[in-house]
């Protein structure tokens, strides 16, 4: 029933806003904030992609340097489009997306951890969307995850936030 309703739930158009590093200085966090800026959603990256996101490269620059031309380039030779990307799910610590194709039959959808996918979906000018309950999911998350790092700084160590 819980997947139905997902599937109907409303989708929000995020877009690609900032990035920065997340509560553990490990792992960069992409930052998507909606068009009228109500909404801020934070998504986990793979340390692999840090160099990438960090360096403020061009799609297609991102493209060239991330490895997925190649794959870009046998996609659209089958006349295969990235069409979006629908942040939908948390499972522990770990998000998922929805990436949709156009122009096959046998892709049309594939699931994947946000963090595996989103460097390749950030090499071309792809649409984002989120659900309500994603972004509730990711707070949740956040929240917890400060909680953890304020209780492990018990000798009164610096650090620093920065939350929208």
């Amino acid at each position: 029933m819980r997947k139905i309703a997902e599937e109907q739930e409303a989708l929000i158009e995020v877009f690609p806003y900032g990035v920065t590093m997340g509560l553990d200085f490990e792992r960069p966090v992409v930052l998507f904030q909606d068009e009228e800026g109500k909404y801020t959603v934070p998504v986990w990256a793979s340390q692999a992609s840090i160099h990438y996101l960090l360096s403020g490269l061009s799609y297609q620059s991102l493209r060239e340097e991330s490895g997925h031309e190649v794959t870009w380039k046998a996609l659209g030779r089958l006349g295969i489009c990235l069409e979006k990307c629908v942040f939908h799910k948390v499972s522990g610590n770990q998000q998922y997306m929805d990436l949709y194709f156009t122009g096959s039959d046998q892709l049309r959808k594939l699931e994947s951890r946000a963090d595996k996918a989103l460097p390749f979906c950030l090499s071309v000018s792809s649409r984002y969307f989120v659900t309500a309950h994603f972004m509730e999911s990711c707070r949740e998350i956040e929240s917890s995850s400060l909680d953890v790092l304020l209780a492990g700084n018990k000798e009164g160590n610096d650090f620093y936030y920065y939350m929208n």
